[in-house]
């Protein structure tokens, strides 16, 4: 998909304002997944998701809570797997 955050952003704000209350959580759920069914990537869809409260709820329920890594965490160490043991 060639559209940027702030494209999609101005998309979704174009008709979001016209949805009433109770339908925008199940509008922004369809919008999300058309974003992943278009080939939008994870990050720029919690981009998104940083954007409006009802976007973050609809990437929450596609692919949960965006999880943070510490870049300095060693994926191959493993404290239980020790030569001490």
């Amino acid at each position: 998909m060639n559209l940027s955050d702030e494209q999609l952003i101005d998309l979704w704000d174009s008709f979001a304002e016209f949805v009433d209350v109770k339908s925008k959580q199940d509008c922004a759920n369809k919008f999300i997944n058309w974003c992943v069914d278009n080939g939008l990537e994870e990050p720029m869809l919690y981009q998104l998701a940083d954007q409006d409260p009802y976007l973050k709820d609809a990437v929450t329920e596609v692919y949960g809570d965006e999880e943070v890594y510490d870049n300095d965490y060693d994926e191959d160490y493993d404290e239980y797997d020790s030569e001490d043991y």
